[in-house]
């Protein structure tokens, strides 16, 4: 075919396809839908007369239920690469200060491919509607037996990305604001009673000897640490009475700030300082550590605690029953603390529920301030318990 040449006719399974050019000379291929060669050659010369050789795209009509896409990108398309560490929202975020941590991304591009893309890939953005997104939760719960808390989890994402996509100028508005929540309900955490606990830290026995683990196990009942927080203790940290509490440690992600980027300071039992006195190395090395070079992971304490709860005979059906986990701890400081008078913004305080920016106002610890947190947790290792005597 020249290029001179307004149109060539070609068959292909059947039918007559022709060839032109459009205005800015790139070759373009339409079906004419004939069979026959006479009335494919009728079919572009009444097109060439109109003008109309060169075709205008067909769009997709959108479903009913959808806006027209327009310019906007494809989900799928939108959505990869979204949670890199090097992604614009990614480092955008750190630019502005907010609190992203590389796990989260991880964790939330794990839920975007499992979960998100599969659903929603292939719709434009403009094309996800309010109702869209509350049927979508609806079907996680119902369809794939999600609990609401994970499903919760999942549309925070979906908000997060579309908020952003909003900001980007590919959608009005983001269909997650204001669409219908599911209910906040999940599985109650196991919480141990007085008795159980008294009979956990009667003797090193039920926890086979291993001090390490009886440790830090003790550390969170008296202080509602978490368990990568509880790894994270260096020598250096523990003080005249208290410790002090400013990161965690991820087998995955190593040492990094604590979950919301708190800094506590924490009044210690006499007999659980004597404890982690046994267990100092140095300044800088780790507390709970098995071969003196890295910290042992967040799940050796919940392993550790399972296998002394069926020591003291505890099934583990039970434990599973109960949802007993490591966790459990903060509960139960926090049921002590209440039934004991302790004020909730101390308690918040103990636990590590206060904001980060209340936090950087503590600049020095006074023990005194928190004598009757250290009264309340010193009455948990009865005289009768062999820790108070050691």
């Amino acid at each position: 075919m020249r290029y001179k040449e307004p149109f060539c006719l070609t068959k292909r399974r059947g039918i007559w396809q022709y060839y032109c050019y459009d205005g800015k000379g790139n070759r373009r291929k339409y079906s004419t839908g004939q069979k026959q060669k006479g009335k494919a050659v009728e079919v572009c010369i009444r097109l060439y007369n109109e003008g109309k050789l060169v075709q205008k795209p067909k769009l997709k009509k959108a479903p009913a239920c959808h806006a027209p896409s327009g310019d906007s990108p494809l989900f799928r398309n939108y959505a990869r690469g979204f949670w890199s560490k090097d992604s614009k929202y990614v480092t955008q975020s750190k630019l502005l200060g907010r609190h992203i941590t590389r796990r989260y991304c991880d964790n939330s591009d794990k839920s975007v491919t499992r979960w998100l893309i599969p659903y929603w890939g292939k719709e434009p953005l403009s094309g996800i509607t309010q109702s869209d997104v509350e049927d979508w939760q609806f079907r996680l719960v119902q369809k794939d037996g999600l609990s609401h808390k994970y499903a919760l989890g999942l549309k925070s994402i979906l908000s997060v990305m579309l908020g952003q996509a909003k900001h980007d100028g590919y959608i009005k508005t983001n269909p997650c604001d204001g669409s219908l929540r599911l209910a906040a309900t999940g599985r109650e955490r196991g919480i141990l009673t007085m008795d159980e606990f008294r009979r956990l830290f009667a003797s090193l026995d039920v926890w086979e000897g291993n001090i390490m683990a009886m440790t830090g196990n003790l550390l969170a009942a008296v202080t509602g640490m978490r368990s990568r927080e509880v790894a994270g203790l260096r020598g250096g940290d523990i003080r005249d009475g208290w410790i002090y509490v400013h990161d965690q440690y991820d087998k995955k992600y190593g040492i990094r700030e604590t979950k919301t980027r708190d800094i506590r300071q924490l009044p210690i039992p006499a007999g659980v300082m004597r404890l982690l006195r046994s267990l100092e190395r140095g300044e800088d090395d780790f507390l709970f550590t098995e071969n003196g070079l890295k910290p042992v992971d967040q799940h050796y304490f919940i392993r550790k605690l399972k296998k002394a709860l069926m020591g003291i005979g505890i099934t583990e059906e039970e434990i599973k029953k109960r949802n007993i986990v490591f966790h459990s701890w903060r509960h139960f400081l926090n049921t002590v603390l209440q039934e004991n008078g302790i004020t909730g913004e101390k308690t918040r305080a103990i636990t590590g529920h206060e904001t980060a920016d209340m936090t950087r106002h503590y600049t020095h610890f006074n023990v005194d301030s928190y004598r009757d947190v250290l009264s309340v947790t010193t009455k948990l290792l009865k005289s009768e318990c062999p820790l108070e005597s050691q």
